[in-house]
């Protein structure tokens, strides 16, 4: 792949000039243009593929703003996959500008699974309808003919994200462990099946860290 940009901008440009417009196109057939403008962004500690951090960026006027960030390592993935992530993380947005979010961070509620739903994001524990649709690490389906379909098949050429990154993150599993990740902070260690570990960072005393099995290979 070239380093050069075939619109004339830098790469850094391109790509989050493309990302800015892919927003504010969800923005307004998706959301009426209720969001206010947030801090896009690109982080593979998105272990789900996209994050919503609310007021994370400040400037000398005291003004915040929230953040999404997408997994670069999910770019790969289709195309209406990879804008699916960005609208889910935009749906978070919502929620905390204009609903009651989950206190606990990354939980999807009965109030956002019903706003993503009606733009038609189906929320679903097992990859399929009828999963249980509250909750964390939950997949989504696309509602073909929903909102959401409609928009990213009418998306103009131009906004898509023109760069890609093929840096998958691999972990290898130490021999007879398996690796837990903190709910909140996605902090990561390695140990054996059963273990029970706390972080500082958890808003629930105790509350058992994930087991990370869908992310090992041999």
């Amino acid at each position: 792949m070239s380093g050069e940009s075939s619109s004339g901008l830098s790469p850094t440009l391109e790509q989050f000039s493309s990302y800015q417009l892919t927003y504010d196109y969800f923005n307004e057939k998706l959301f009426d243009n209720e969001l206010k403008q947030c801090h896009l962004n690109f982080s593979r500690r998105a272990a789900s593929g996209v994050y919503f951090r609310p007021n994370y960026w400040k400037r000398q006027n005291n003004k915040l703003l929230h953040e999404i960030g997408l997994n670069p390592s999910f770019l790969g993935k289709p195309f209406t996959e990879v804008m699916a992530l960005l609208v889910r993380g935009m749906g978070f947005q919502w929620q905390y500008d204009f609903g009651t979010p989950s206190p606990s961070a990354g939980y999807c509620n009965r109030e956002l699974a019903e706003k993503l739903k009606a733009i038609g994001l189906q929320l679903t524990e097992t990859g399929e309808f009828g999963g249980r649709e509250t909750g964390k690490w939950l997949k989504h389906i696309i509602i073909l003919g929903e909102p959401f379909d409609q928009a990213v098949q009418a998306m103009p050429e131009g906004y898509k994200l023109p760069w890609i990154s093929e840096g998958i993150r691999i972990i290898k599993r130490p021999k007879d462990k398996i690796s837990y990740t903190c709910p909140e902070c996605l902090a990561q260690v390695w140990g054996k099946a059963g273990l029970a570990f706390g972080c500082m960072c958890d808003r629930k005393n105790g509350e058992k860290w994930l087991p990370e099995t869908e992310k090992e290979t041999a």
